[in-house]
């Protein structure tokens, strides 16, 4: 054999041999289930980093796979990895979810173990069935964070990313809530009047008029102006201290002015 021959022979068996390495089934036992079962801190990361590296490999190539995006998914979604994401875990558990149907019976002996190594009571059960499971362990772990973490931006990615998830109403309360609580903290005009601009329909809506109002009634009265009053009545004429606004402001002008121009004043006001 020549060694030209000998060459492309080398190199084929290298390509060979790097398409075998990458596999997603390859990943799972290399590196996928020695980081699951590790217990060091730097032996989980070093080996799920890998599995990651791995998968993404096999996703250039095939960005539907169903094996590397599953497996993507069970290493963000893993609770002792540094790096995990249950954003990106739920986004890869989608598309693993959606092609499910390409698994291989070679696939389901590796996705058994998988599985197994989840949940001991997972064993042995159809892989449509283990799918479905772990499709709930996904939303239960992201809508968890997101209701710990109490944070605007990770509640509004949820709803922007998952807008047909079941818990998109519970997280869409989460978020009312949160900005809610951030107006009151402000305890100013234009933080309540924002709130009820954007979450006009939130459950905290009926409370933050109530402060708003009472908070515009005490600047109001704080100034005492004549301006101050017009502009209450003029801006919140359904708030509950409207009338009382109004017999002050009348009681001003009636000092002020003769009583043929208070009463063509008040005509011009109401």
């Amino acid at each position: 054999m020549n060694a030209r021959k000998l060459n492309i022979l080398i190199l084929s068996l290298l390509i060979s041999f790097i398409s075998v390495a990458q596999k997603p089934s390859r990943i799972y036992n290399n590196n996928l289930f020695k980081g699951m079962e590790a217990s060091a801190q730097a032996d989980i990361d070093n080996e799920l980093a890998k599995a990651k590296v791995n998968f993404d490999k096999v996703l250039v190539k095939e960005p539907e796979s169903a094996m590397a995006n599953l497996g993507l998914a069970i290493v963000y979604s893993s609770d002792k990895y540094s790096d995990k994401d249950y954003f990106k875990a739920l986004e890869y558990f989608q598309k693993a979810y959606e092609a499910q149907s390409q698994f291989t019976a070679g696939d389901k002996v590796v996705l058994n173990d998988l599985f197994l190594k989840l949940d001991k009571r997972r064993g042995h059960r159809p892989v449509i069935k283990n799918m479905d499971w772990q499709r709930q362990q996904m939303d239960d772990k992201l809508i968890k964070y997101v209701r710990e973490e109490n944070n605007t931006d990770y509640a509004k990615k949820f709803l922007r990313e998952f807008p047909d998830s079941k818990y998109y109403a519970n997280v869409s309360h989460i978020l009312n809530y949160i900005m809610f609580r951030e107006a009151e903290n402000k305890n100013t005009l234009a933080a309540f009047n924002q709130f009820l601009k954007d979450y006009p329909e939130s459950a905290q809506a009926d409370i933050a008029i109530k402060m708003r109002n009472e908070l515009a009634y005490k600047t109001a009265t704080s100034e005492g102006s004549l301006n101050s009053f017009r502009n209450f009545v003029e801006k919140y004429p359904k708030a509950v201290q409207v009338e009382t606004v109004k017999k002050l402001l009348e009681g001003m002008l009636l000092k002020k002015h003769p009583i043929s121009r208070h009463l063509k004043l008040l005509s011009i006001l109401w």
